[in-house]
């Protein structure tokens, strides 16, 4: 692989190690149920609070480092921010 080719996997493995939290929201009264133990689940208020945090970080340093322009980095921090908030605000299961 490249230097790019490496650089993209490096930043989408970190990405994912940071955010993979995300998918555990949803279920987290089936994972207690099944005895499992999520970062939701062990720490449902930090959990959150990272979430809210790491997306609009994530999106602010991926527009930051691709230098994809001033007009798309507005939108994709919004778009991260929003989402970010969801994920602290919307706690009930869908």
């Amino acid at each position: 692989m490249d230097r790019i080719s490496t650089t993209a996997v490096c930043i989408s493995g970190f990405l994912i190690f940071t955010t993979i939290q995300a998918q555990d929201f949803a279920d987290t009264e089936g994972d207690k149920m099944l005895g499992r133990i999520t970062f939701p689940i062990y720490a449902p208020e930090l959990s959150r609070w990272v979430t809210l945090v790491v997306l609009p970080a994530w999106s602010v340093f991926l527009c930051w480092f691709w230098e994809i322009g001033r007009m798309l980095s507005v939108g994709y921090i919004i778009l991260g921010t929003v989402t970010g908030l969801r994920y602290f605000f919307l706690r009930t299961s869908t």
